[in-house]
């Protein structure tokens, strides 16, 4: 997957991180890389599910999502994803 996100093949690291979760049976394996792809992939709404998993998994990992959060969502379009993701968990 590294191979990939160094020759900018977004794409095939994100395959790559989605398949190894998928063979170790671990839902919460590559969170952190997988969250990156997607912010430079401009996927703000995967991202923001990969840093759900993040809190979900410890939520000690608060500080560290609410730094990524701060360096990722800057402009008022990047916050769309955000409430509907809230929303969607509070209907859960």
């Amino acid at each position: 997957a590294n191979a990939f996100q160094k020759r900018a093949r977004l794409d095939y690291a994100e395959q790559t991180y989605l398949s190894g979760r998928k063979l170790l049976g671990d839902y919460f394996a590559f969170i952190t890389e997988l969250a990156t792809i997607y912010g430079q992939m401009g996927k703000k709404t995967e991202q923001l599910n990969e840093f759900l998993k993040y809190l979900e998994a410890d939520e000690n990992n608060l500080e560290a999502v609410k730094k990524a959060l701060s360096m990722s969502f800057s402009s008022p379009e990047d916050f769309e994803p955000l409430k509907q993701v809230v929303l969607q968990k509070v209907q859960e």
